[in-house]
């Protein structure tokens, strides 16, 4: 990730499903100017993978994410 969705990460902006590695955004994280354009384009698509597989995010971590810092409700 780049350092501004790293930091949207972990603000909890957005959390990746862990067994399927989907991109969810929170319901209420982005102002709707932001929607087409923005950030939002990703919600429910998978990640893509890296190049290096061992680089891959664990899915215990993903689960810690969405379970501790994600602002649920994610977007439907």
């Amino acid at each position: 990730m780049c350092a501004l969705h790293h930091k949207l990460f972990d603000l909890g902006v957005f959390t990746i499903e862990p067994s399927e590695c989907r991109v969810v955004f929170s319901r209420d994280a982005l102002t709707a100017d932001r929607d087409t354009g923005g950030e939002l384009r990703h919600h429910g698509q998978a990640m893509l993978s890296p190049q290096e597989p061992s680089l891959k995010p664990m899915p215990q971590f993903l689960a810690w994410n969405r379970d501790n810092v994600f602002k649920s409700p994610g977007r439907a």
